[in-house]
């Protein structure tokens, strides 16, 4: 005939039935079991719980020691002992956690507390032990930490900096770059109020965008220069998102794109001076096609001369139509020009009289980058008015030269005392058996 299974049980006997249908719903709901070890007779009691959980048969006596050692992990053995031991030793309470694992079964996970029992003497006589199973929230807690692992290395592979700050301004989280950015390791932030770390952040600008997020709850961006402890300085771009926590903080290195911005800004305040101080014109403009050929252009960007030499003034933005109504019916061949210059890329010079602002041009233009060209000029009127009244006073001299009998003829001694004839009048090919087109 089998056993009865050991009822649930109290240091002053037997439970009462209520009580034992009580325990047992607990045992269900929260998964644990009851046991009382006698330190004496080394025989033990064991709830239904304790049953159900380890899948010993409720109908035997309950193991011994020893065989519940051997139900579980051989490498938990020596470590639930040695609790044991301490428990007995110094007859204070014990904690044990330990694994078992059926054959070809999942890996189940443990814990439970043992409380120690004394006699008059003070000697632990009996120990009761309460087991719980706790592999569900160990496969929670063992995917959250893969998951929080898994997080953690892409936050640390991110080129920005990621931290979060409590309300009272301690470090919570850091990634890696964040840590780098703060010049100091993560360890060593990690639970530091800021100013500890930076004194007189209170009076930086980054203190103020953070406070302001915090205090109003606000998300903000901004690009702020922040000045380490020893002085040295760095540019970065803040992203700042409220959370419950307190900031949740990205920021990005961009000393380097400041620098670069500052040379820039240099090098256009350098060369614009030389831009706008040019003795030519300068336009550079965008080419606007229709139907593959030259429709109008847009000016991008003008210099002073420019206006200096059209009489032309706020012409940014503006197409030439606007500006020179009809200039395309009058002066078509401008259009070509530019237009092939932008369609070939070959830079070409050229001279042209404009008649839509009744100017002669000297005009060199290229083209800096798609459907755009640059035409750097200088009016040349006068120049024009000088050839031309040259080239009338020479043919109306030659008129002259050819009516009168004899020849006219001017000589130049060069240094080596050879002589040239820079001109001469028609009449003397006459005179010598010149050849006229050898004159």
């Amino acid at each position: 005939m089998s056993k009865k299974p050991n009822p649930p049980f109290s240091p002053q006997g037997q439970l009462n039935q209520p009580l034992i249908n009580w325990l047992e719903k607990a045992e269900n709901i929260a998964n644990f079991g009851v046991s009382d070890f006698d330190i004496k007779t080394g025989q033990s009691k064991w709830s239904q719980g304790l049953y159900r959980l380890t899948g010993f048969d409720p109908n035997d006596p309950p193991p011994s020691l020893d065989a519940f050692i051997s139900w579980i992990f051989a490498e938990d053995h020596a470590s639930v002992k040695q609790v044991f031991q301490q428990v007995i030793k110094d007859k204070g309470p014990g904690f044990i956690a330990f694994r078992h694992q059926e054959t070809g079964g999942p890996i189940r996970y443990f814990e439970g507390t043992l409380e120690p029992e004394k006699d008059d003497k003070g000697t632990v006589v009996r120990i009761f032990g309460t087991i719980q199973e706790i592999t569900m929230q160990k496969t929670i807690e063992e995917n959250l930490l893969t998951n929080r692992l898994q997080f953690d290395q892409i936050l640390d592979n991110l080129m920005e900096g990621c931290q979060i700050l409590s309300h009272d301004w301690r470090y919570i989280y850091l990634n890696k770059t964040a840590a780098r950015y703060g010049r100091n390791p993560v360890e060593a932030l990690i639970g530091k109020r800021v100013i500890e770390v930076y004194p007189g952040f209170e009076q930086t600008p980054l203190y103020d965008l953070l406070n302001e997020c915090m205090t109003r709850n606000i998300r903000k961006s901004a690009e702020i220069e922040f000045i380490y402890p020893n002085g040295d300085k760095a540019w970065f771009d803040f992203r700042i998102q409220p959370v419950s926590e307190g900031l949740f903080v990205l920021s990005n290195n961009i000393t380097e794109r400041k620098q670069t911005e500052t040379l820039i800004h240099e090098s256009e305040m350098r060369y614009r001076g030389l831009f706008d101080n040019m003795s030519e014109g300068f336009a550079l403009c965008r080419m606007v096609f229709k139907n593959g050929k030259p429709e109008d252009f847009l000016y991008l960007d003008v210099n002073d001369k420019f206006s200096k030499l059209t009489g032309l003034k706020d012409v940014r933005g503006k197409l030439v139509s606007e500006v020179i109504p009809g200039i395309k019916d009058l002066d078509p061949e401008l259009f070509i020009i530019y237009g092939r210059v932008v369609k070939t890329g070959i830079p070409e010079k050229f001279e042209i009289f404009v008649e839509a602002l009744n100017l002669w041009f000297s005009i060199s233009v290229y083209t800096p980058e798609k459907d755009h060209f640059v035409a750097i000029f200088d009016v040349i009127n006068e120049r024009k008015l000088a050839e031309f009244t040259l080239r009338f006073e020479r043919d109306r001299f030659n008129k002259i030269a050819s009516t009168v009998p004899g020849v006219i003829m001017s000589m130049r001694k060069n240094p080596e005392g050879l002589f040239s004839i820079p001109y001469a009048s028609p009449k003397i090919a006459d005179l010598f058996g010149i050849p006229k087109k050898e004159l």
